[in-house]
């Protein structure tokens, strides 16, 4: 038996019938009886302990990644992962690696992650990723963590909207519509978060600002796809502008406009001048017009006379 211990050569040796032992030092000079066994030592020493260049076995390289802890697999979106990832560095036994200052990077298909998204291992081999939240479209994501040479760690992750943030008009801004009618698009939103996602089952309130309408519906709830829309928007008894305001706390509220105008006349008086017609006359027939529009309400309707013959003026032919 021997070993290597501070450049001393050790040595357990028997004499026949004998128990042990003596010590033989290569360094030192060998006493009495152990004296013809140095030789024999030095044979030992370099057959079986190969010498004294070797030293202890380097360590072993990280080649993949894996989870400490894992995040869940379900988040809001914009929200901070909980519990936070933990990945730290495995070897091609999948065992870990104590290896500082290695980076990992955390990275999601379809959509961005916030935070600090880029970690060094400490020197355990770990790496804490304690501030990441994703942003995409709700639905199934892959969430990688990943570091030059080493095999990429994934994480399915679905994501649901977040607290929402945006109202967006769905309909017209603008319209018009005639005095005491309704508008042919009733007010809508939508309602959504920082991610763009459709937030569902919010109430929407929606309420008259200007012109003196009415609404049917004001308070309706966003649908899966964000969508909030009044039953009807009736503007006001007299023309010009008249708006309705969306609010809903936490978002910028929306305002639409309809201007009311006055019915057109059931009817259409064409003008046609016969000859020439200086600006005054042209003006006075449009005036005549006008006031023509302002009392003619409609046709008179047709009615059958039966009149017998020869009861007529003596003018007119009987009818």
């Amino acid at each position: 038996m021997c070993q290597i211990d501070s450049g001393t050569a050790r040595f357990l040796m028997t004499r026949r019938g004998v128990q042990p032992t003596g010590l033989a030092s290569l360094r030192g000079k060998p006493q009495g009886w152990c004296q013809p066994l140095v030789a024999p030592a030095l044979l030992c020493l370099l057959a079986a302990c190969g010498g004294d260049s070797t030293g202890p076995p380097p360590p072993p390289s990280p080649t993949a990644l894996a989870f400490v802890t894992a995040p869940a697999s379900s988040a809001v979106a914009l929200s901070p992962l909980n519990p936070a990832p933990v990945v730290e560095l495995r070897d091609a036994q999948n065992h870990a690696v104590k290896q500082a200052g290695v980076q990992v990077t955390a990275s999601l298909d379809g959509g961005t992650v916030t935070g600090t998204t880029t970690v060094a291992s400490d020197a355990t081999g770990r790496a804490t990723f304690g501030s990441l939240s994703l942003s995409a479209p709700a639905g199934s994501h892959q969430l990688k963590f990943s570091s030059s040479g080493l095999a990429t760690l994934a994480r399915a992750i679905t994501l649901s909207a977040g607290t929402a943030s945006h109202l967006t008009a769905h309909s017209a801004l603008t319209q018009s519509a005639t005095v005491g009618q309704a508008v042919s698009a009733p007010p809508s939103v939508v309602v959504s978060d920082n991610a763009g996602n459709p937030v569902a089952g919010l109430t929407v309130t929606f309420a008259v600002t200007a012109g003196g309408g009415t609404l049917q519906g004001a308070s309706p709830v966003s649908d899966a796809a964000g969508v909030a829309k009044v039953t009807s928007w009736t503007v006001g008894a007299t023309e010009g502008t008249n708006t309705v305001t969306a609010t809903l706390t936490g978002t910028t509220p929306v305002t639409f406009t309809a201007t009311a105008v006055a019915p057109a006349p059931p009817f259409a008086i064409e003008t046609q001048f016969i000859g020439s017609a200086n600006s005054a006359e042209r003006a006075a027939v449009a005036a005549a017009v006008e006031r023509w529009q302002s009392v003619i309400v409609g046709d008179v309707p047709s009615s059958t006379l039966d009149i017998p013959d020869g009861t007529c003026d003596a003018r007119l032919k009987a009818v």
